[in-house]
C-alpha cells in the first residue's frame, strides 16, 4: 500500500488503506497528512479509532465502485489509493508498477474470485490501525503517523 496505507489504508489502505479529493494538497503532489487526519477525525478530538478510519474506508470503497455492484474490479481497486494519479509510465517502470498493483489486489482479494468486498478489506485495515497504532491506546493520533512515505520518502 502506498502513502500511509488505511490511517494509511484508514486515513489509506490502504486500504490498503485512498484517493483524497477534496484533501489540500502538499508538496511534490502528495495529499496533506493534517488535513486528510482532521477529515476522518470525525468528532475532532485528535484522535482517530479504528471505527472512525472505518467510516472512511467504507465512503471511500462506495466512491471507487464506479459500477455500484458491492465489489472492487483491479481497476477499481487502484481508484482507492489516495494522490493524484500519475501519467502512465512506460517500459520497466510501467511493468513493475502493474506488477506491484497486481499484488495488492490479490493480497486484498481474501476469497480469490477476482473481485473485492468491502468486508475483504476490513482485516487488512484491522492489522494496519493495529500497526499505527504506537501506544495501543485503541486510537492514532498524528504523531503515530509513519514520518515517512512507503519506500523511504519523506512524508
Amino acid at each position: 500500500m502506498n502513502r500511509l496505507a488505511p490511517l494509511a489504508l484508514l486515513l489509506a489502505t490502504s486500504l490498503p488503506a485512498f484517493a483524497q479529493p477534496a484533501a489540500p494538497e502538499a508538496p511534490r503532489g502528495r495529499p496533506d497528512r493534517a488535513a486528510i487526519f482532521q477529515e476522518i477525525d470525525q468528532n475532532r478530538d485528535g484522535r482517530v479509532t479504528f471505527e472512525e478510519g472505518w467510516a472512511r474506508v467504507q465512503t471511500r470503497f462506495v466512491e471507487a465502485d464506479a459500477n455500484r455492484d458491492g465489489f472492487l474490479t483491479p481497476d477499481e481497486f487502484r481508484n482507492l489509493r489516495p494522490g493524484p494519479r500519475r501519467e502512465a509510465a512506460t517500459g520497466e517502470h510501467s511493468q513493475r508498477r502493474e506488477r506491484r498493483a497486481q499484488a495488492r489486489f490479490r493480497g486484498a482479494d481474501a476469497n480469490s474470485d477476482g473481485r473485492i468486498a468491502l468486508e475483504e478489506l476490513r482485516p487488512m485495515a484491522e492489522a494496519m490501525f493495529r500497526m499505527m497504532d504506537a501506544n495501543a491506546d485503541s486510537a492514532v493520533t498524528q504523531d503515530e503517523l509513519p514520518r515517512r512515505w512507503p519506500g523511504g520518502r519523506p512524508g
